[in-house]
């Protein structure tokens, strides 16, 4: 009777009850205070034990993308990204995915004061008109390989996680390996589908 005068219960016969709204509310409160890598945790390493590489958490500061949460690979593989482990954005697929969610006018803006295009392969945009037209192309992908293209000898897949509460980009999942540990086309395929899915699963949590 308590929980339902409080808005926790509401009754739907007379041995019968069903939660109500304020019970949903104690959960994005909850949720609204963990923070995005404690949220994440957990399910990074499920995903790490399922493909058995190592698994990033990403965000865009400025014009580099910043290393925010790892799990190792559990095989012989150690990464050597860290927390902190700045790229930048430009070169990346993880920057990549995140700057296609922004307009041209705040990409330009991020941009305008950067005199280094640093070049990593053929295949990195070495100015804005590049960068822009590049862009364009990733927002009509829901994740992004790079075989070889920013590590030479490393592949790495990123995709999205959003914030429940906007809708936008709250960060990148990626994983990375030697090219010698997935075919490409296993790697394209069968771990980017697994990298997809759950950085769908911590959407879910994220309401920040």
């Amino acid at each position: 009777h308590t929980l339902e005068h409080c808005g926790y219960l509401r009754k739907m016969s007379q041995k019968a009850y069903a939660l109500n709204s304020n019970v949903m509310e104690l959960g994005f409160n909850s949720l609204s205070k963990s923070s995005l890598t404690d949220l994440a945790a957990p399910i990074m390493r499920e995903l790490r034990d399922r493909i058995k590489i190592a698994v990033h958490l990403s965000v865009l500061e400025g014009t580099d993308i910043v290393f925010i949460s790892n799990v190792q690979s559990n095989g012989p593989f150690t990464s050597t990204v860290h927390i902190g482990t700045r790229w930048p954005a430009h070169a990346t697929v993880i920057g990549q995915l995140i700057l296609s969610q922004l307009s041209e006018s705040e990409v330009i803006k991020r941009y305008e004061n950067l005199s280094n295009w640093e070049i990593f392969s053929e295949l990195t945009p070495h100015n804005m008109e590049a960068l822009l037209k590049r862009l364009r192309e990733v927002r009509k992908q829901p994740f992004m390989v790079s075989w070889g293209h920013f590590n030479t000898d490393m592949a790495a897949c990123a995709a999205p996680i959003y914030s429940q509460s906007n809708q936008k980009v709250a960060a990148i999942l990626s994983v990375s390996c030697p090219l010698s540990t997935y075919s490409e086309d296993k790697f394209r395929n069968d771990v980017a589908q697994n990298v997809i899915e759950y950085a769908n699963k911590i959407s879910k949590f994220i309401y920040i």
